[in-house]
């Protein structure tokens, strides 16, 4: 008996759906510190190329093949799925079908970019293509060209952005949402809006005098995730932003079973020595300070915009931001990962029990951070980014 792989890489344009029968890599990649998946999908200049409904001719398609780069263009929508089938060949020779595993979608997204060549690469993203798009804001707003402490009198130019004297948290992504979905609607109408999930868990922050430059509502979302350490995550249509994610899904992995390559740090000597120290500005310009985590180790500085709670500063709140900053720092700090076959399809921020076999002390209970599935002649791999999970961090307190 053996495994059989089955891929359909499956492009849906104006004048048609097509199936892309031939390629000779689909890497797609998804990371937890980014916002959204990518794919790449590696094809000779000349495909086999056949239409989903094999009744209909396309005028631009008169043989099977034909080149990816005349047929498809930026904007289109691609679905990827993958799965396996077992085979049994019996004492006569004849091959008998078994076990049809079910179907994994791998990847839903659109075509961004060509990468001409031989082989040519299709580049696509997930829905974080709209969250590329456009200038978030239509006001003029005023940025200073330079910022020298002894400059008597400071320039400034005109730009278009968005400028916030009093937001909260929730409302302004929130306004991010509606003006990807207003993209959406504009360009690609059959597409799917974008939904925020759980808003009312979203923390109560209250931000003051913030403004977003020249910026798309993927900067805007990247500076509070890589700034300020938010945890902002896209699956599908799903966007989630909150200080940590609250993900229930869990995926065994076990040597004996399903894990083929191990590249991971001992539990014991991960995440000893660090502490973050975030800085938070109060509205009158003076500064308070949280540390969180063993501060005999080295430290990371973390700045904060003016956070308040009902219009007051909140020492819960300051706790909670700098606990989930040092998170962030942890998790980008660990690079240990394991490589499966297609199956079990991994989760991103999943608990990840994990038993190895021949090295014990490597058990433990991982968070999936990360993952990309390659599709190629060495067959379906996942290769997983893990990071250990841990249970006490000390919060102190001062300023």
């Amino acid at each position: 008996m053996y495994l059989d792989g089955h891929t359909s890489v499956a492009i849906y344009t104006a004048s048609g759906a097509f199936l892309l029968k031939t390629f000779s890599e689909v890497k797609v990649e998804n990371d937890g510190h980014t916002l959204g998946s990518s794919c790449e999908i590696t094809v000779p200049l000349n495909c086999y190329i056949q239409p989903v409904d094999k009744s209909v001719t396309s005028q631009k398609l008169i043989l099977p093949w034909g080149s990816p780069r005349q047929l498809f263009k930026v904007g289109d929508r691609v679905f990827i799925k993958a799965q396996y089938t077992t085979s049994l060949i019996d004492e006569k020779g004849a091959e008998h079908i078994g076990t049809e595993y079910p179907e994994q979608d791998l990847f839903e997204g659109f075509i961004y970019d060509f990468v001409e060549g031989q082989p040519m690469k299709i580049k696509c993203l997930d829905y974080s293509y709209f969250f590329k798009m456009g200038i978030f804001g239509t006001q003029r707003i005023l940025v200073p060209v330079n910022k020298r402490p002894a400059a008597k009198h400071w320039k400034f130019t005109q730009t278009v952005g968005s400028s916030f004297k009093s937001i909260t948290f929730k409302d302004l992504v929130q306004k991010v949402v509606d003006f990807v979905n207003n993209t959406i609607n504009s360009t690609v109408p059959d597409a799917e809006n974008i939904t925020l999930m759980n808003p009312k868990q979203m923390p109560d922050i209250q931000l003051v005098n913030i403004t977003f430059a020249m910026s798309t509502p993927y900067s805007v979302l990247e500076y509070f995730r890589k700034e300020l350490g938010f945890n902002i995550t896209l699956f599908g249509t799903e966007l989630y932003a909150n200080v940590a994610s609250f993900t229930m899904d869990r995926v065994a992995y076990d040597t004996s079973r399903n894990v083929t390559r191990v590249d991971l740090q001992q539990s014991g000597s991960i995440f000893n020595d660090l502490y973050v120290k975030a800085y938070f500005l109060r509205a009158n310009g003076t500064i308070d300070s949280i540390t969180a985590g063993n501060t005999s180790g080295k430290m990371y500085e973390v700045k904060f915009l003016t956070v308040t709670k009902n219009g007051q500063p909140d020492l819960n709140l300051y706790n909670t931001l700098a606990h989930n900053a040092l998170v962030q720092i942890k998790q980008r700090r660990f690079r240990g990962t394991i490589t499966t076959l297609l199956y079990p399809q991994p989760q991103i921020f999943a608990q990840c029990p994990y038993n190895d076999v021949r090295y014990p002390d490597r058990s433990n209970t991982y968070v999936c951070t990360g993952y990309t599935t390659t599709i190629n002649e060495n067959g379906y791999r996942n290769e997983v980014k893990l990071s250990a999970l841990y249970s006490q961090i000390n919060v102190t307190s001062d300023g």
